[in-house]
């Protein structure tokens, strides 16, 4: 987490699934986010993972990306838009639950 704002995760392979909920959460961070960006390498947003960070605005994720589990960015309320990568094959139950996307861009 940047002092911007911007939660940025990076690695590769699976992001793992939360216990209901997120990491952040726990942390006890969860107003400070206001932008996440997934870097290349990622393949799997892991359920319940952005659970509850209520300030982001913006999700940028790469196009390696093929699975977001459930309640992935639920309760990510100020989210309105996102653009899904070319890779993705799966999004659980209720991935986007509690946002208020009213545009998604679609592979």
């Amino acid at each position: 987490m940047y002092a911007n704002g911007v939660l940025q995760i990076s690695g590769s392979g699976d992001v793992y699934d939360q216990n209901v909920a997120s990491i952040w959460a726990k942390e006890g961070i969860t107003d400070a986010a206001t932008k996440i960006v997934v870097d290349d390498g990622i393949t799997s947003i892991g359920s319940n993972f952005f659970t509850g960070l209520v300030n982001v605005q913006d999700v940028l994720l790469p196009d390696t990306v093929t699975r977001i589990g459930s309640h992935a960015f639920s309760g990510c309320g100020k989210i309105t838009s996102l653009s899904l990568p070319a890779a993705l094959t799966s999004i659980e139950s209720n991935a986007f639950s509690g946002t208020k996307i009213t545009e998604m861009t679609l592979p």
